[in-house]
């Protein structure tokens, strides 16, 4: 199994040179080599395997890579080299082009995604024009707002039954499916960890509207998605459910479903339009977690490897098997 660890050595020297390291590092053993890829502990945290190092194997992998890369926290992965899984992204795969290969089911799933959250943030930029995105309107509630929360919590409902039918191979078109079973792809494809900021909005905290999910109480943990089944069925009752706040709970949750599944876009991507429109309104981040729960990527070291420690480019030499993740 594959070990993942914080890099304390900032510069790695080789006989061929001397490379720029610190961050993180991913390691394993492949056919008597060593191998460790260059992570890193900010932004998307990607493992770059176009940063390879490799070396002839002899004793432990833990002492080799505290030896050359000053490793600390020690910890083997969850998943193993190339292991991933349709629709559940993690650091590890980055980019528009792998996420469509490797994580969308098809190119049409993943293009309706996109555009679905497009349009949500259309409507969420219209309604900018009559409502200040402010922390102190939260609790203001309109007809407008209705039909935003209504539009946001479908869309996640969309994403909910895509994945979960997608874990749980039974699920049929007829399956009433509940939050009761949605819960249950909270922790596998770890939801908890996503915060959405508004970048241009400084007033208004960052929303983490998964944090909560409770499989005890699995709507009312949810409260912009109790909202939402309040006012779908008690407008005249419950339209001052309807509120700011749940609105934008509703729209992280939909963003955070896109992210969770094909990727957090990369900033300045401006060649895919999702991107752009999640990167213009939203910061996406990940909190607290944990690098042994990243994908790690799949090299295979050249047969003119030396015995010596080398770097090499490992980009594209190996090729991801991407499986389905049960629930």
């Amino acid at each position: 199994m594959p070990i993942t660890f914080r890099a304390n050595n900032a510069r790695v020297t080789y006989p061929g040179g001397t490379a720029e390291w610190g961050g993180r590092g991913v390691s394993y053993e492949q056919n008597g080599f060593f191998l460790c890829m260059r992570g890193h502990d900010h932004g998307l945290r990607g493992i770059s395997p176009g940063y390879a190092f490799t070396q002839r194997a002899a004793g432990p992998i833990e002492q080799w890579v505290t030896n050359v890369f000053g490793a600390a926290d020690i910890r083997q992965t969850t998943f193993q080299p190339g292991q991933c899984f349709q629709r559940l992204w993690r650091p590890g795969i980055d980019g528009l082009k792998s996420a469509e290969l490797i994580l969308a089911p098809s190119a049409a799933a993943l293009t309706q995604a996109a555009i679905s959250i497009s349009l949500l943030l259309e409507r969420l930029a219209a309604l900018s024009q009559y409502v200040d995105l402010d922390e102190r309107n939260l609790g203001v509630f309109s007809q407008q707002l209705r039909e935003l929360l209504l539009l946001a919590c479908i869309d996640v409902e969309v994403s909910f039954r895509a994945i979960f039918s997608l874990s749980v191979p039974n699920t049929t078109e007829d399956s009433r499916l509940t939050t009761g079973d949605y819960v249950r792809i909270c922790d596998p494809f770890f939801l908890r960890e996503y915060e959405v900021r508004l970048r241009h909005f400084p007033t208004l905290p960052g929303f983490r509207p998964f944090q909560e999910w409770d499989a005890a109480r699995p709507t009312a943990s949810l409260p912009w998605f109790s909202a939402y089944n309040a006012i779908k069925h008690n407008r005249e009752g419950a339209l001052n459910q309807a509120t700011l706040g749940a609105c934008l709970n509703a729209v992280a949750a939909a963003a955070i479903l896109y992210c969770a599944q094909f990727s957090i876009p990369a900033t300045g991507d401006w060649a895919h339009e999702p991107s752009y429109v999640l990167n213009r309104w939203f910061a996406v981040d990940l909190i607290d977690a944990d690098p042994a729960t990243f994908y790690v990527p799949p090299v295979a070291i050249p047969n003119d490897r030396t015995d010596q420690l080398w770097m090499f480019d490992g980009r594209n030499t190996a090729n991801w098997q991407p499986g389905v993740r049960a629930i």
